[in-house]
């Protein structure tokens, strides 16, 4: 019967003159694409080539391991650290563009993009952050702190904040260098001193809270039920407080506060477990709330032969979502567009 609903219509457009026709969208208007759907941005193939990132299979009981961040740059670009081949390299159209030695890439844990190009990375190894610049250059920072890691974020292009145990401490912008001083170029027989680390000067943004562009956040946990609070400023008391819902069966395992982006949107990782055919099974899924914490949308990432890294997900300021999965055989790195 639609096409009868149709052409009555029709007809009375015709008899009044084309005005309520006027009013009827065409019949071939183009869908409106959900938002945050999902897109492949890179599929990198894993190898030996220079055109090829990284992967350890694993031996006995080594786990398998690939590259370890995904971090989101300007203009559509990744940077992906390669700890197997010792490099930094930045993704766009689909191949990588540039690389960058970088002596710490096995044992980056986390990494966060400051602006211009420039990534500030921790390296687990020896709780040491560094710094990567848009020229390749590679510099270490000296911070008195980062005796109690828990990781680095972005809150704002140019901000950067150290997130400890007891709280969150945001890296001054004028002790963060511009330029880092030890650009790659090609080796000699005789191998420059390395520069003295870079001092930097970190401030307290909140007390064992998750700092955001205008305030802080937490999660808590509490018998197998988690919820968000948001706080603004620097207020002890919340300001929003929601529920954060199982969005599968099972039990909630874990709930991370990931990113505000500039919307004052919020995107909180969700991680499920439980038993399948005998066995543990995890699902992990992305959550994003509005400015008032209200549910937007919520979309499951693939867990099936990934080896997950230490950072598999970056989210810029528009609020897209990057992951990056790595298999033995390649590196896809999907985007979740933002409206």
């Amino acid at each position: 019967m639609g096409w009868v609903r149709t052409g009555c219509v029709a007809l009375l457009g015709v008899m009044l003159g084309g005005q309520a026709w006027a009013q009827i969208p065409p019949t071939n208007m183009r869908l409106i694409r959900a938002p945050w759907r999902q897109q492949v941005v890179a599929e990198i193939p894993t190898g030996n080539a220079d055109d090829a990132l990284g992967v350890h299979a694993g031996r006995n009981e080594e786990r398998a391991r690939g590259p370890s961040a995904i971090i989101a740059m300007p203009k559509g670009e990744v940077l992906i650290v390669d700890g197997e081949k010792d490099r930094a390299v930045v993704l766009n159209n689909k191949r990588i563009v540039r690389r960058s030695k970088l002596p710490i890439a096995r044992t980056v844990s986390d990494a966060a993009h400051v602006g211009d190009g420039r990534v500030v990375l921790f390296d687990a190894k020896d709780a040491q952050l560094w710094m990567v610049d848009d020229r390749g250059g590679v510099e270490r920072l000296l911070a008195n702190r980062l005796k109690r890691f828990k990781g680095l974020r972005r809150i704002a292009s140019g901000r950067v904040v150290v997130e400890e145990q007891d709280g969150s401490y945001e890296i001054d912008k004028r002790t963060l260098p511009r330029r880092a001083r030890s650009l790659i170029g090609p080796m000699t027989h005789v191998a420059p001193p390395p520069p003295p680390p870079q001092r930097l000067k970190l401030t307290r943004m909140a007390h064992r809270r998750t700092a955001t562009r205008s305030g802080s956040t937490e999660v808590v946990m509490k018998r197998g039920t988690a919820s968000l609070r948001s706080f603004a400023g620097a207020r002890n008391q919340p300001t929003k407080e929601i529920e954060i819902s199982p969005p599968a069966p099972g039990k909630l395992a874990s709930v991370t506060h990931l990113s505000t982006d500039k919307k004052k949107r919020t995107f909180v990782r969700i991680e499920m477990v439980s038993m399948k055919d005998g066995a543990i099974a995890v699902r992990r899924f992305v959550r994003v709330l509005d400015k008032d914490l209200k549910p937007l949308r919520t979309f499951e990432l693939p867990v099936d032969d990934v080896l997950i890294p230490d950072k598999d997900i970056d989210i810029d300021e528009d609020g897209n979502v990057f992951v990056m999965l790595p298999y033995v055989d390649r590196v896809k790195v999907l985007k979740y567009a933002a409206p």
